[in-house]
């Protein structure tokens, strides 16, 4: 989906600045984070922010070329109508991207956490109980009616991100849209707490056995698998049903969209493809660099 694959590289920021500001604190913000629920010591958070390093760098220099060349082929195809099926296409586009990035991130994981404590694991566990319980007081203890508005809000403002302000017509579109969605609740807690456990039983799992690095990629390979698309009863139709409400919503806006809001999404697809081909250069000039510094 043009949307999602936008949203997912500015990684909600707004502004071509605020996105190359935001990926160069990359490094640091994953870390911060990281170590706010792991809580590293010494010689762990020196290891993890020079992986973290290298695989921003990874990024910088293989991955944001492809990133700007979809975000071209976006805007062309931005200005004419879109079908559901185009939307939904594009949304598996951007899936296979993260995948292979998370994907890329499986060594670093796999050396950091046969180094984990059980106190460190036992300090995750609680951070990801929490996120549960906030979650639950947001989809499950608020009133419907609360929840659906406070979801097309949000929704409104990402449509705006790309488009523009949105008029009352379009604004009701979302606000329909999200009263009518399959979306359940339940469904995405229970498999947030299905992820979870997932990734605990397999840090706790690596903390305990060490296994070699070969062997311990490969057990984060498979958990990273798992947890990126977790198992459905119904066989995924559920899932279905879901992105498909929400690639026709996203369908609607498009097509409904002024000439105005259409030149404003291409501007906006335009800045995020300038944002990612300055920062691929800097990822070729340190790859170069670094080559040029072996070579000595």
């Amino acid at each position: 989906m043009i949307i999602g694959g936008a949203l997912l590289l500015a990684g909600g920021l707004a502004g071509c600045s605020a996105v190359r500001l935001g990926y160069d604190q990359g490094p640091t913000l994953a870390y911060w984070w990281l170590d706010s629920r792991l809580d590293f010591d010494a010689r762990q958070a020196e290891r993890v922010k020079a992986l973290l390093a290298q695989w921003f760098d990874w990024h910088r220099a293989t991955q944001l070329e492809d990133y700007a060349a979809l975000l071209a082929r976006a805007q062309d195809e931005s200005a004419a109508p879109a079908g559901a099926g185009q939307m939904c296409a594009w949304t598996a586009t951007w899936r296979e991207r993260a995948g292979t990035a998370a994907q890329r991130l499986a060594p670093a994981v796999a050396e950091v956490a046969v180094t984990l404590t059980p106190a460190q694991i036992a300090r995750l566990e609680g951070k990801l109980a929490e996120d549960r319980r906030k979650m639950r007081e947001e989809e499950l203890e608020t009133a419907p009616a609360k929840r659906q508005a406070a979801s097309a809000d949000r929704a409104v403002e990402r449509y705006e991100r790309l488009y523009g302000r949105l008029d009352g017509t379009q604004r009701e579109w979302v606000r329909d849209s999200v009263r009518r969605s399959p979306y359940e609740p339940q469904r995405r807690l229970d498999d947030l707490a299905w992820r979870h456990r997932e990734v605990l039983q397999a840090l706790r799992r690596l903390a305990a056995e060490r296994p070699a690095p070969e062997q311990a990629t490969a057990q984060v390979r498979a958990t990273l698998t798992a947890v990126l698309e977790p198992p459905q009863a119904d066989g995924g139709a559920y899932r279905a049903r879901w992105l498909e409400h929400q690639c026709e919503l996203a369908t609607r806006v498009h097509n409904g969209a002024t000439a105005a809001q259409r030149q404003h999404l291409r501007e906006r697809l335009r800045e995020w493809e300038t944002d990612a081909r300055v920062l691929a250069g800097r990822g070729r000039a340190v790859g170069a660099a670094a080559t040029a510094g072996t070579a000595r």
